[in-house]
């Protein structure tokens, strides 16, 4: 039994940008190790660093890589 396919070839484009956008980020987290975040208005920052926000990083790029093999 195959499975379904994506016919629409402007999906299938988006499902492609968006694991390579995945994979990007991933390297992107992995690189630079740190990234922090502000709410609108808020004097609060979040600051995610160290083995969490390198593992966050490797989920998205795993995510990025799997999911790209899968279309390739």
């Amino acid at each position: 039994m195959k499975p379904d396919s994506i016919a629409s070839p402007i999906a299938r484009v988006a499902m492609v940008l968006l694991c390579a956008m995945w994979t990007a980020a991933g390297w992107y987290l992995v690189d630079v190790q740190t990234f922090s975040t502000r709410p609108i208005r808020s004097p609060f920052v979040t600051v995610v660093a160290g083995p969490g926000e390198v593992f966050m990083g490797g989920v998205f790029l795993l995510l990025g890589l799997m999911s790209l093999v899968l279309f390739l």
